[in-house]
């Protein structure tokens, strides 16, 4: 009898065992597998071809299903991890604005290069604080407009940049001294005012630093003496006042020095007769006084001598 009541009926033994089945949650359907990064900086690429007016024909292999990315015009990658590191359009008339661009999805670029075209608006501050890889930002001849932000200083890795021939105003930012790789520094040809801020004599690096065809007024930071490895220093066409700071005779590799169309006062300091690698010395259209300087025969690589527009005295040595 025991027996008897143990046994279980086969409708029993279904029930149970669709109770247990209903217990395990089962999926309706798989979920699909997020992007790749790859995927992802492709449709930020994407997205920022559908906000330039009248795309170039260049940009026809964008949206190219067949190939990846690093296929597309102008865009290169890495491979660890599989990304893109660049873009370089050069001279397409993009216009088109930088704020459109998703830099967070692209923040393993290394290079930007989108010189000469159509770019305008701001200088995205997301551009800065999102790519703490880039080492080359070249967006010369734009009509980018409004203010350097102060976020540049978290392009640590910055090795050049060239803003010049921009719309451009207001000062330039003193983070820019945190960019201490800096080789060089292009913000010539835009609409920059106040002074030369002295942090830019911690981008000790530099060889190339141009500030030129500016509103920048002030005096000329005795800081920029500091920097010992430029080859060219141009401050030419601004509203620069004072003296020419004696520092300067500490640029022992300076090839070009251009301080031509300023404010500037004084005697031409003695030490700028040390410069024996100078080649270009451009000091016309000033307010100097004294003498002109009988050291300067000693500069034989002089090839470019322009002090006219002065008001010098004495003799020509």
């Amino acid at each position: 009898m025991r027996l008897a009541a143990m046994e279980t009926s086969p409708h029993l033994k279904l029930v149970s065992l669709a109770l247990l089945l209903a217990s395990f949650p089962f999926p309706r359907a798989m979920a699909a597998p997020p992007p790749s990064l790859l995927e992802e900086q492709a449709g930020a690429l994407l997205a920022w071809k559908a906000t330039i007016q009248s795309p170039p024909t260049q940009l026809q292999s964008w949206g190219n299903t067949t190939t990846r990315p690093c296929g597309w015009y102008g865009i290169s990658c890495g491979e660890h991890p599989a990304s893109i590191t660049e873009i370089f359009l050069r001279g397409l008339r993009l216009r088109a604005e930088l704020e459109a661009l998703n830099f967070t999805a692209l923040h393993t670029l290394t290079s930007i290069r989108l010189p000469y075209n159509q770019i305008r608006g701001p200088f995205p501050p997301a551009l800065a604080s999102s790519l703490p890889n880039l080492r080359h930002l070249l967006l010369h001849g734009n009509a980018l407009s409004g203010q350097i932000p102060r976020q540049i200083k978290h392009l640590e890795s910055l090795v050049g940049l060239d803003l010049s021939n921009n719309h451009l105003s207001g000062p330039i930012p003193i983070e820019l001294g945190y960019l201490n790789k800096l080789k060089m520094l292009d913000l010539s040809t835009n609409n920059l005012t106040g002074p030369i801020p002295t942090s830019l004599g911690n981008c000790t690096k530099l060889t190339i630093l141009y500030l030129d065809d500016n509103q920048l007024s002030g005096h000329i930071p005795q800081e920029l003496g500091y920097i010992v490895k430029l080859h060219e220093l141009a401050l030419s066409s601004n509203k620069l006042m004072g003296s020419i700071p004696n520092t300067f005779g500490s640029l022992i590799n300076i090839t070009r020095l251009y301080l031509w169309d300023n404010q500037l006062s004084g005697h031409v300091p003695p030490e700028l007769s040390s410069l024996v690698n100078l080649e270009d010395l451009e000091l016309a259209k000033n307010r100097l006084t004294g003498s002109i300087p009988g050291s300067f025969g000693n500069l034989t690589k002089l090839t470019t001598l322009y002090l006219h527009r002065n008001q010098f005295s004495g003799h020509v040595p």
